[in-house]
């Protein structure tokens, strides 16, 4: 899971009304990515059901998407992220969600669009947010968006509300927007990001929400700044001790202000 998806679901389950049980679709963990994928801690004391095709850990029913264990109208929300690329039917396991969900239910997802190849155990597709649009054509407010170069976006974003058309989700969804782009501000990795979505009541499009450059001086791009600064030097003004006695005093007054770690990365 990518840490801008960790992100969405920290700012999903902050801003909006989380309804029992959660069933997590495509639930396990990835060795070695844990502590990124694990995003039950955001629904402490909640009755939370981990789904996947295959038992690890995070996994607590095996089941095929395709065809979900549950009755109709027995689940409150339905997470599933990073997993619909990796589906053989999305738009069966999206009538599956549907079915499952009870009245006021929500579904939170995600998917790659720009994104290299990576099988787990398969990778079948790619998605545009009109595609998750498609996908979400049956719940009465559909909210899609995605992240990145607005032409060619890295990751694409929905929410889908079942049966509810309540002028308070409107206004919880501006809260959810200004919380998700001040997060994203702290963990992305380019200074040239773009957070974009729509919010429609059935077929009506009522607010769009658009950021763009959302991507501030966080830890992580002031480092990558200086180590491209001390890559150009070192390739082309290496001889001149002046400028390392520079960029040197630079990032110890960066470490000492607090505003970098020897750790970053």
């Amino acid at each position: 899971m990518k840490s801008n998806i960790w992100h969405f679901a920290k700012s999903f389950s902050q801003i909006f009304e989380i309804f029992e049980p959660i069933l997590e679709i495509g639930s396990l963990q990835i060795p070695e990515q844990e502590s990124i994928s694990n995003i039950r801690v955001f629904f402490k004391e909640k009755k939370y059901i981990g789904c996947d095709i295959q038992m690890g850990t995070g996994v607590d029913i095996v089941a095929d998407a395709h065809n979900l264990p549950f009755p109709d109208n027995s689940v409150g929300t339905v997470i599933l992220l990073e997993t619909l690329e990796h589906i053989e039917n999305p738009i069966k396991v999206m009538e599956e969600v549907y079915r499952v969900l009870r009245g006021d239910g929500v579904v939170v997802m995600s998917s790659a669009m720009n994104f290299n190849i990576h099988n787990y155990p398969s990778d079948y597709w790619r998605f545009t947010p009109r595609g998750f649009a498609l996908l979400l054509k049956n719940f009465s407010i559909r909210i899609f968006g995605s992240q990145g170069n607005l032409a060619n976006p890295h990751t694409v974003l929905g929410i889908g509300i079942k049966n509810s058309v309540s002028e308070k989700n409107l206004e919880i969804f501006k809260n959810f927007c200004e919380t998700f782009s001040r997060e994203l501000r702290y963990s992305v990795h380019t200074f040239d990001e773009s957070l974009m979505f729509w919010y429609y009541i059935d077929t009506t499009l009522k607010y769009t929400f658009e950021q763009r450059k959302i991507v501030g001086f966080s830890k992580a791009n002031i480092n990558r700044l200086y180590l491209s600064i001390c890559k150009i030097y070192n390739l082309y003004i290496m001889r001149v001790p002046f400028f390392r006695w520079i960029l040197k005093r630079i990032y110890r007054i960066l470490l000492g202000a607090g505003i970098l770690s020897p750790y970053d990365k």
